[in-house]
């Protein structure tokens, strides 16, 4: 082989790992973008659970509160049917 021949042939290899190396690089960096747009739906999710969690506890102690007031109407429903009974129609 002549040194023009190993120059040449040379700078082809150099030229076939530059454009790996830039394929790696691409890679890396739709990796590293995805990674990230994927952190950013996984905080999102947990926020809304979270949002959804917050509400249900809401619900939840609403449900309980009209429990409590149907509760206290029947004792004043009995207690107002009690004194109608008192009385006597003429």
């Amino acid at each position: 082989m002549t040194k023009e021949e190993v120059v040449v042939g040379s700078l082809h290899a150099f030229e076939s790992l530059q454009s790996e190396l830039d394929k790696i690089s691409s890679m890396s960096t739709q990796i590293a973008t995805t990674s990230e747009e994927q952190s950013l739906v996984t905080a999102e999710i947990n926020h809304r659970v979270h949002e959804i969690k917050d509400d249900t506890d809401s619900f939840t102690q609403q449900t309980q509160a009209t429990a409590d007031a149907c509760k206290d109407l029947k004792v004043t429903e009995q207690k107002l049917a009690s004194h109608v009974a008192d009385f006597k129609v003429v």
